[in-house]
């Protein structure tokens, strides 16, 4: 698994936006358990903005441990086209997209 952590790519403190873009020009997903981002996301979602994809957790429903395992799962089995402009949610065995389908996509 590729990782690039906010800490290497020097974006600790990027306002949202900025991050969305900034993981999308480098053609990344993000990954976290902020949820500004994820209602930053979801509202570029709905205006129609494009973004790489955002494979959200909250921080009390999930261990570490299973939110890494979900992430190698995640990685295994999707291509990463497959998150253009998407939110996939993990934490408590449901790993259910934004849309209410399923298991990992």
């Amino acid at each position: 698994m590729d990782v690039l952590t906010a800490q290497w790519d020097d974006t600790t403190r990027l306002p949202d936006p900025e991050l969305l873009d900034q993981a999308s020009a480098l053609g990344r997903v993000l990954v976290s358990q902020d949820e500004d981002l994820l209602a930053e996301a979801a509202q570029w979602q709905r205006a129609g903005g494009e973004f790489a994809g955002l494979i959200y957790a909250h921080q009390r429903s999930i261990t570490t441990a299973r939110f890494i395992d979900d992430l190698q799962l995640i990685a295994l089995g999707v291509s990463p086209r497959v998150f253009c402009f998407d939110l996939i949610f993990s934490g408590e065995g449901k790993g259910r997209r934004r849309d209410g389908s399923g298991g990992a996509p």
